[in-house]
């Protein structure tokens, strides 16, 4: 699994890096952008999360300022702050907000690099503009052998992320 996750961050990357900038390039490119992520979730323990996100932003019908609409692929690591018993999480998502409500769906390979336990995880949530998100979310195990799961990853989660909005790609 951690292999498929890189795999797909080095071909974003080079699909970005290897595109030509010029007026030829496909609008859907134009639209997108990137965006830091960062996070705090509380599952059985707190947990920091860091990402980047590849958005379609957009204006919603309440006009401009911080009410905007992103449809994007998120691609993040989440990781515990306990010594003793310290895992690391590679993510990628699939993330919507519209003004005020929020989805995502992730697949994350948790590891404490013995075990790997790979989990699907949807959530909603409330959202100030995309900006703020405030997600409920399950996570279900993919992972068969239950003794070979991480013990100290909840099955339910609340999270906090604040996405910036500093790089345009265009």
């Amino acid at each position: 699994m951690v292999k498929t996750v890189i795999s797909l961050i080095i071909l974003l990357n080079s699909i970005i890096c290897f595109s030509q900038e010029s007026d030829s390039k496909p609008k859907l490119l134009k639209d997108f952008h990137f965006h830091p992520s960062l996070g705090l979730s509380y599952q059985n323990q707190l947990v920091g999360e860091a990402g980047l996100l590849y958005a379609k932003e957009s204006h919603g019908s309440c006009g401009g300022g911080f009410m905007r609409n992103f449809i994007g692929i998120k691609v993040a690591s989440e990781f515990n702050f306990d010594v003793n018993h310290f895992y690391i999480a590679p993510k990628i998502a699939y993330e919507v907000n519209l003004p005020l409500i929020s989805g995502r769906l992730s697949i994350i390979d948790y590891t404490n690099f013995f075990y790997h336990d790979l989990k699907i995880t949807p959530e909603i949530g409330i959202t100030y503009g995309g900006f703020i998100n405030l997600h409920y979310g399950y996570n279900i195990s993919l992972t068969e052998k239950t003794n070979n799961r991480i013990p100290f990853v909840g099955t339910y989660r609340v999270t906090l992320t604040i996405n910036l909005w500093a790089f345009k790609y265009e």
